[in-house]
């Protein structure tokens, strides 16, 4: 069972995982919760709640819920031939998107906190040359006692 919080925590703390020395995102400076003003290091991560909803109760006394979370992914690229498809060292915006969903599928049930997690279609139309962002909506799934919502 799980709250919405522990829920967004999770995500969080997969996503964090992802940053670190050695992992997929290590090139990423940092995971915000919620809009940010003047971001001067990049890229970043940004995490939005989006949605929640009550799927189904699936059996008596529980309901599965849904969170929709949007991950939007800014970078900054100043070589305009790689803005899109990096190489080598300089990441583009699909080589970001590609990234998170990798580490976002690493563990689809973020640590046993969350039934699963769907990754939707990517949105790339924000871009502000030389910063582009990527949003990916995430619907994370996750069972609650009815009454008390735990």
């Amino acid at each position: 069972m799980a709250k919405s919080q522990e829920a967004w925590t999770a995500l969080i703390t997969q996503l964090e995982s992802g940053i670190k020395a050695g992992e997929t995102l290590s090139y990423v400076k940092g995971v915000y919760e919620g809009a940010r003003e003047a971001i001067t290091k990049f890229p970043v991560l940004i995490i939005e709640p989006i949605s929640e909803r009550e799927a189904e109760q699936v059996i008596a006394g529980y309901t599965d819920v849904i969170m929709e979370v949007s991950v939007v992914g800014l970078i900054k690229v100043l070589a305009k031939d790689k803005q899109i498809v990096g190489s080598g060292s300089v990441k583009g915006i699909m080589d970001l998107k590609n990234d998170l969903c990798s580490v976002l599928s690493t563990d689809p049930t973020l640590g046993a906190s969350v039934t699963d997690i769907k990754i939707n279609p990517a949105d790339y139309n924000n871009q502000n040359y030389p910063i582009r962002t990527v949003a990916v909506n995430v619907e994370i799934m996750f069972r609650q006692k009815t009454k008390t919502r735990i």
